[in-house]
């Protein structure tokens, strides 16, 4: 009886090897386009594409029905962006909103902006996972300035600007004490500014430094002497910095868990690589070591915060998942971006399920050919994705 149950536990485990080799071979040959595909179909006109209204339409979530105004829309929406001029960012209009690509390294200087009378609130990939950027800039600001400041404090107008600002809790007021301090004291300017984003910084995380004045004693007010060991005014300041390390490493940790969830679901083996990485992070001691190791961690990963991924992610997770997806990108899709877009467009006879409008073309060092000037082999094409390259006007 004994010797039944093994052979028919042995028989099963063999049918279930089996029957998941059958699952893989069924699926490698219904559906043998997607796993050889690495590129879409591209045009240079708005006129080559039938649906361009729609796309539009639905990318920019504007009530448009002419070809003329289409056009329009998606000139106005790529002017705005080319006149920021912010270095390394790239924007994608999808269901109605604006996403900026990054993650670790936000982008600063690119809040809300509006096109022809219509605000777009832009989104980062840190809010999709559940942290806000002004925190995500706070996380960045405090480690980053710490030791500069904690320096600097032997210096009056550096010290008088941690006493009047630690007690304030508007954001107004600091900026005003900065606004007050850099005009009496110019040369002080560019670390007054550090000074400034240190203690907003606390601020946005809802760390307290109101704690009173304690008396400088001998301490020269108006001197530049370095007189270290009597300023009370740097406890102060590192007790603001250990109680910054208990609120910042976990809300980090917590939010790079999630960014390594995001990237598994694209690729599981990077996800979990990502993540393995991220447990190493956690064994720095210091908060500045920490931050250092985790943004090089994501660099490493960088290509998944790129705005093609976050628009693709976002539609898996969405009620339209099932439907087309229609962006307006500034920049074309780099190489990885479009090898990832027709891996993931369903291909369907005589349909387009995914079409990317953009208005500038894509060069990066590490890849060969420019967006634009690549060779596409026709077997690799994903003839459900297209590309819309228009010239930059």
């Amino acid at each position: 009886m004994f010797s039944e149950i093994i052979q028919l536990t042995a028989r099963g485990h063999v049918m279930n090897q089996y029957m998941k080799f059958l699952k893989f071979l069924f699926a490698f040959l219904l559906i043998p386009n997607l796993y050889g595909m690495h590129f879409g179909e591209v045009c240079r006109t708005e006129k080559e594409c039938p649906q361009f209204v729609e796309v539009v339409k639905q990318a920019m979530g504007v009530n448009v029905k002419l070809q003329k105004g289409a056009e329009r829309w998606s000139k106005d929406g790529f002017d705005v962006f080319k006149e920021r001029n912010v270095e390394g960012s790239n924007i994608i209009f999808w269901d109605g909103d604006v996403y900026v690509n990054g993650l670790f390294r936000v982008t600063r200087g690119f809040d809300d902006i509006r096109i022809n009378g219509k605000k777009y609130h832009t989104i980062q990939l840190c809010e999709i996972l559940g942290c806000p950027v002004n925190e995500m800039k706070a996380m960045q600001d405090i480690p980053n300035v710490f030791s500069r400041i904690e320096s600097a404090l032997r210096y009056f107008p550096i010290r008088s600007f941690w006493n009047e600002s630690k007690s304030q809790k508007e954001y107004d007021e600091i900026d005003k004490i900065l606004r007050e301090h850099s005009a009496e004291h110019p040369s002080y300017q560019d670390c007054l500014k550090c000074e400034a984003d240190y203690v907003m910084g606390l601020r946005v995380l809802e760390i307290d430094t109101i704690t009173p004045t304690p008396d400088t004693g001998s301490v020269a007010q108006t001197s530049d002497v370095d007189t270290t060991d009597l300023i009370p005014e740097k406890n102060e300041f590192r007790e603001s910095y250990r109680k910054a390390n208990d609120v910042i490493r976990p809300k980090m940790n917590e939010l790079l868990k999630k960014f390594g969830d995001y990237i598994i679901s694209f690729d599981k083996d990077d996800g979990e690589r990502f993540l393995e990485g991220l447990q190493q992070s956690e064994e720095k001691s210091d908060l500045q070591s920490y931050i250092c190791e985790v943004d090089k961690l994501c660099l490493t990963y960088n290509r998944y915060t790129h705005t093609e991924y976050i628009v693709r992610y976002l539609q898996k997770k969405s009620e339209v998942s099932t439907k087309p997806l229609y962006a307006l990108s500034f920049y074309d899709a780099c190489g990885n971006c479009e090898r990832m877009l027709a891996k993931t467009t369903p291909i369907e006879e005589g349909k387009l399920n995914t079409i990317i409008v953009s208005g500038s073309e894509y060069k990066a060092s590490h890849e060969d050919k420019s967006s634009r000037k690549k060779d596409r082999n026709p077997a690799q094409v994903n003839k459900s994705f297209l590309q819309i390259q228009l010239d930059p006007k």
